[in-house]
C-alpha cells in the first residue's frame, strides 16, 4: 500500500524555530513525498535528536529513506515546484549533512522543478546530500551553489563536528556519498536545464547519466597534489639540494686541507705513474681511503687498485711501511 503525502500551496515553519528533526521526513516502503508550486518549506533549524534516537539528523529541509534500506518499493521525494530555503543542520556529528534535502537508504529524489536555496549544513551538501543506496534524477528546478549571490547560496561548512579530526567540506549545491565513488559533489549552482542523475542501486551503483557534471573527490585530490603538494615537494628538494651542495663544499674544502698536511717527498725518481704519485702523496696524510677516493673524484676501488699497484713497485705493502719508507731520513 503506498503512502503519499502532497505538499500544494502554503508555508510550513515560517518564523525561525529549533527542532530535532527536519520539517518533512518521510520513512517507509512506497512513502512518497509531493511538493508542488506554491509551497515553501523554510528556516527549520535542526539540532539533532539524541544520537542513536533517530535518523532524522540529516535534511534539515526533507529527509527521505526507505525503510529498512529495502531496494524494492523505494521512498520518493518528487519536487515538481516550491522553495526549500533558510534552513540549518546544526547537528554535531559526523553525519550531519543535507541543509535542505537529504535522501538516504534506496530513497529517490525526483527534482523537476522548484528552488533549493540560502541552506545550510556543516558538512556534505548544502542544498542536497545523497547518502548510502540513494538516487538522485533533476531535470528542472535550480539548486544554488557557492557562485550565487548571498541570500540565495547553498553552503557546506567546514565540518567542525568534535567528532571529526579531519573537517572536509563537499558540495555546497549538491553531495552524493556512497561506496563507489567515494563522492560526486557540484559546489556552482545547478541551474534549471543542467540536468543531473546518480542512481545509487547496488546493480548500477556509480552510473550517472550522460549529460552530469560532477566534480569528485579523485579529481579533488589532483588539484590538491598539483597546486600543493608538488610545489611543496619542489621547494624541499630545492633546499635539500642547496643544502647537500654547501655540506658537500664544507666537506671538500676540509678534505683540501688535511691533503695540504702532507710531508714534503721528492717522487720524481719513483717509478709512478701521475695518479698513483697523487694518491701517494695523500696516503701520508690522515685521509682515509674513502676521502682520498671523494677528493680525487675516483671509486673506492679505484684508490685501492692504485695503492696496490704503488706498493708493488716500491716493494712494500701497507700504508704504514710506505710511511716509514718515504719519511725516513
Amino acid at each position: 500500500m503506498a503512502h503519499e503525502l502532497v505538499f500544494d500551496g502554503g508555508y510550513l515553519n515560517v518564523p525561525s524555530i529549533l527542532a530535532e528533526a527536519p520539517i518533512a521526513a518521510v520513512s517507509g516502503t512506497n512513502a512518497k513525498l509531493i511538493m508542488y508550486d506554491g509551497v515553501t518549506l523554510q528556516n527549520n533549524c535542526n539540532v539533532g535528536a539524541v544520537p542513536g534516537v533517530s535518523h532524522y539528523q540529516n535534511g534539515t529541509g526533507v529527509f527521505i529513506r526507505t525503510e529498512s534500506d529495502s531496494e524494492e518499493h523505494q521512498a520518493e521525494f518528487i519536487m515538481k515546484g516550491g522553495i526549500i530555503k533558510g534552513n540549518i543542520n546544526d547537528v554535531h556529528l559526523p553525519i550531519a549533512c543535507g541543509g535542505g534535502v537529504m535522501i538516504a537508504g534506496f530513497g529517490i529524489f525526483y527534482m523537476e522543478g522548484g528552488t533549493i536555496m540560502n541552506n545550510t549544513v556543516r558538512d556534505s551538501g548544502g542544498g542536497v546530500h545523497l547518502g548510502s543506496r540513494a538516487s538522485f534524477h533533476k531535470t528542472g528546478g535550480i539548486i544554488y551553489g557557492k557562485d550565487a549571490p548571498v541570500g540565495l547560496r547553498n553552503t557546506a561548512l567546514k565540518g567542525n563536528s568534535v567528532a571529526k579530526t579531519t573537517p572536509i567540506t563537499r558540495g555546497h549545491a549538491v553531495s552524493v556519498a556512497v561506496l563507489k565513488p567515494l563522492f560526486r559533489f557540484r559546489d556552482d549552482t545547478v541551474n534549471e536545464d543542467d540536468n543531473l542523475s546518480y542512481t545509487g542501486s547496488p546493480k548500477t551503483n556509480g552510473v550517472f547519466g550522460a549529460d552530469d557534471k560532477w566534480d569528485n573527490s579523485d579529481r579533488a585530490h589532483k588539484i590538491w597534489l598539483v597546486t600543493v603538494i608538488l610545489p611543496i615537494l619542489a621547494f624541499s628538494i630545492a633546499v635539500f639540494l642547496i643544502v647537500m651542495k654547501a655540506v658537500l663544499k664544507k666537506r671538500m674544502a676540509k678534505l683540501t686541507q688535511m691533503a695540504e698536511t702532507a710531508p714534503e717527498i721528492n717522487l720524481e725518481d719513483l717509478n709512478l705513474s701521475k695518479r698513483e704519485k697523487e694518491i701517494c702523496k695523500l696516503l701520508l696524510t690522515e685521509l682515509t681511503f674513502k676521502e682520498i677516493a671523494s677528493l680525487l673524484k675516483l671509486s673506492n676501488s679505484g684508490v685501492t687498485f692504485h695503492s696496490q699497484n704503488l706498493y708493488r713497485k716500491l716493494g712494500i705493502q701497507s700504508r704504514t711501511e710506505l710511511f716509514v719508507k718515504l719519511t725516513k731520513k
